[in-house]
């Protein structure tokens, strides 16, 4: 997982299956831009800029909690149970 420093991108080694899993394999089920550069040692812009792609994707959602705080999460298909 590298990134080039020039641009500040991820690097193709990182697929958005791979950000996925973050969220997945976490102890909760979401987590700040900050959170997922630091995993993959990218800066947190390039981090947004993924997060951003991927709630396009609708791979992940996310809420703004402030101002200038937000979270992402994992988006889980639920099923109801009917009776």
């Amino acid at each position: 997982m590298t990134r080039d420093s020039d641009t500040g991108k991820f690097s193709s080694e990182i697929s958005d299956e791979e950000i996925v899993e973050f969220f997945e394999s976490g102890e909760r089920p979401f987590h700040s831009a900050n959170e997922v550069a630091d995993y993959f040692d990218q800066k947190r812009e390039t981090a947004h800029r993924r997060l951003e792609r991927l709630a396009r994707k609708g791979e992940i959602e996310k809420v703004k909690l402030g101002p200038r705080s937000v979270v992402w999460w994992r988006k889980h298909a639920t099923k109801s149970n009917s009776t």
